[in-house]
């Protein structure tokens, strides 16, 4: 379809029609699967499934979350929780460093920009000194998320 008229720059009133034609049809489509994957994630089990994926590790937000790569407090840092936190569980910590852009993993390696330590922290500290990770407690942590 050719849509500007020729030597021109401008549209023709049939090719606009045409665009805004377009755009609807494609807006109600993706409207369409919004609601179906609403309706998907409004089950219980899908919802069970979720909330033990994340328990495991898992980040079930993806790359097209709330917060981008690249923007919020913790933006494209990732994360190591260990050990009893005392204001959040691991769940609520996760989802606020995934909130403020950043990515929590299950184990300690070069690539791990914090380990955030609670009381009996076990052998994920004794790595994260080993290799030289920062180690940060739950106060550290709250300072950083106010930063951002």
């Amino acid at each position: 379809k050719e849509r500007l008229s020729k030597g021109s720059n401008t549209m023709s009133e049939d090719a606009k029609q045409a665009l805004v034609r377009d755009i609807d049809q494609k807006t109600r489509s993706l409207q369409r699967d919004t609601e179906d994957a609403q309706a998907e994630f409004d089950q219980e089990q899908n919802r069970q499934l979720v909330e033990t994926l994340r328990k495991h590790g898992v980040n079930c937000r993806g790359s097209g979350g709330s917060k981008r790569a690249g923007s919020g407090a913790f933006a494209g840092k990732t994360f190591v929780l260990t050990g009893a936190l005392d204001k959040y569980t691991r769940e609520q910590a996760g989802a606020e460093i995934e909130k403020h852009g950043g990515r929590v993993s299950s184990s300690i390696s070069k690539k791990t920009d914090y380990v955030l330590a609670g009381t009996d922290p076990g052998s994920k500290l004794d790595k994260a000194n080993k290799i030289g990770v920062k180690i940060i407690g739950e106060a550290e942590f709250d300072k950083l998320l106010a930063a951002g």
